[in-house]
């Protein structure tokens, strides 16, 4: 964006970073007291929007600076609030709007160019029921799943809907690493920075026909509620052709997820203790010193970090190797095994962090009694083991290539077995949870990075573990 200024460049002109939406103005500017206080105003204004639309004008709003960082949370055929706050002036949008589109943002449907007001912020009231977008009137093409199979065009984009049958992690699978992956990471990012989230879709849920899609980790923090059981419409994902010849897609920048239907969880699996059941984890803020032992169900999304320890049961002094060398005083041969992990789940409301220990990590990992006997066996001969899936040193544990248990355990984190839906019951980390209205987040997709204030995160501690099905 060309901006005006009065800088020491020669043309008196520097280049922002920004990006625009074209959006349709509804109705007139109105003092409101409350956040959604005029919900049931905004219906009757919707039903109005979709008889009249071709009356509406539209408006080009051009977001610089700090409002970069609405950009991942705003969507098409969507309704916002846009809000000023401590503002009294009705007049306010008509002083700050212009007839005239920057000079080189041509834009010829727009009747009026608003600049993103300074301190304003956007409240979304719903989703339209009944999109008028241009993207949707230019009547893009919507693929089966079976066509697109059958496809052999490189990079094409495609568009079409299908229900999930599987998500996992994998290594980044364009095989780059952009320069700002291992700043992402340092900076709040919490899964593997060099990862990538492996959707496999069908057409329907007995069907036998799959489609793979990848999603680089830079996307996934926008992208709540891809989960097995829920059906998606993906809109515009670059169709590629393996060297084998497979068919698969990438999620890009400009790609674009509608969530159709959310997961099938069946409350047939809350039904021993009902009472503790919280429905969603977004609810968890709102109560969070309030709420003792409760329980949801969720979606593993990825083991962050993995510690396995033996302990000698009379010195309790952890080792690196036999349980003989704990101490040259200790005759004890008797030690234990001290397992911690901490996991990362969502159920497209939010995401918490997890706390286990103990056999809650055989849960975790989905291991059988016999198949955990066998990993602590190994830990008792190893000394110990840590895993962490968003390490980002290269210096602080270095992986042993041959150590065939480790390779194990890094490939189970990630696999099916492990990611997958679970009935969690769990009580707050009341110590990790503090009163605030929130903490600023760095946000990064692709090169971009955003600044956003979003609500502290409370961490759980794990009660107990049960399978869905």
């Amino acid at each position: 964006y060309l901006h005006n200024s009065e800088s020491k460049s020669e043309n008196g002109q520097t280049m922002q970073l920004c990006f625009q939406a074209t959006v349709l103005w509804m109705g007139k500017p109105k003092v409101c007291h409350s956040l959604g206080e005029s919900e049931e105003q905004e219906e009757l204004k919707i039903i109005t929007f979709e008889e009249t639309s071709e009356g509406q004008q539209k408006v080009l709003l051009l977001f610089l600076k700090n409002s970069l960082h609405w950009f991942p949370f705003l969507h098409v055929d969507n309704l916002y609030q846009l809000i000023l706050p401590q503002c009294t002036d009705l007049d306010i949008f008509d002083k700050q709007c212009s007839s005239l589109a920057p000079a080189n943002k041509s834009n010829s449907s727009c009747s009026f160019f608003l600049p993103f007001p300074d301190g304003a912020y956007v409240h979304h009231v719903r989703q339209i029921s009944q999109p008028m977008s241009d993207m949707l009137k230019r009547e893009q093409k919507m693929f089966s799943i079976a066509e697109i199979l059958n496809l052999r065009s490189k990079g094409s984009l495609v568009s079409f809907s299908g229900e999930i049958m599987e998500r996992s992690l994998c290594d980044s699978h364009s095989g780059k690493k952009a320069e700002t992956d291992v700043s992402a990471q340092k900076k709040g990012g919490l899964l593997p920075w060099n990862c990538t989230v492996k959707l496999s879709v069908a057409p329907a849920h007995d069907s036998s026909i799959l489609l793979d899609i990848y999603i680089q980790a830079a996307f996934v923090p926008y992208l709540w509620g891809l989960l097995p059981g829920a059906r998606i419409l993906f809109r515009g994902l670059q169709c590629k052709v393996s060297r084998f010849g497979n068919v698969y897609c990438v999620f890009i920048a400009s790609s674009d997820v509608c969530i159709l239907t959310p997961p099938h969880n069946s409350p047939k699996h809350l039904n021993s203790t009902p009472k503790f059941s919280i429905g969603y984890l977004s609810n968890i803020p709102l109560q969070p010193l309030n709420l003792g032992q409760a329980q949801v169900t969720c979606h593993l999304t990825c083991i962050l970090s993995l510690s396995m320890q033996w302990f000698c049961d009379l010195c309790n002094i952890s080792t690196e190797g036999r349980p003989s060398e704990c101490n040259n005083s200790c005759s004890s041969h008797i030690g234990m095994i001290k397992a911690t992990a901490k996991i990362l789940v969502e159920d497209g409301t939010s995401e918490v962090t997890v706390f286990c220990k103990n056999q809650q990590v055989q849960q975790v990992l989905g291991l059988s009694p016999k198949e955990w006997e066998v990993i602590q066996n190994h830990i008792r001969i190893k000394g110990s083991i840590y895993l962490q899936h968003n390490e980002i040193s290269t210096g602080a544990r270095i992986l042993e290539e041959q150590d065939l248990l480790t390779q194990y355990l890094r490939n189970l984190c990630r696999s099916p077995v492990v990611c997958r839906s679970i009935v969690l019951a769990f009580r707050v980390d009341r110590k990790s949870f503090k009163i605030g209205s929130g903490q600023l987040r760095r946000f990064f997709c692709n090169e971009l990075e955003f600044l956003s204030r979003v609500r502290n995160r409370p961490n759980l501690v794990c009660l107990n573990i049960q399978e869905t099905i």
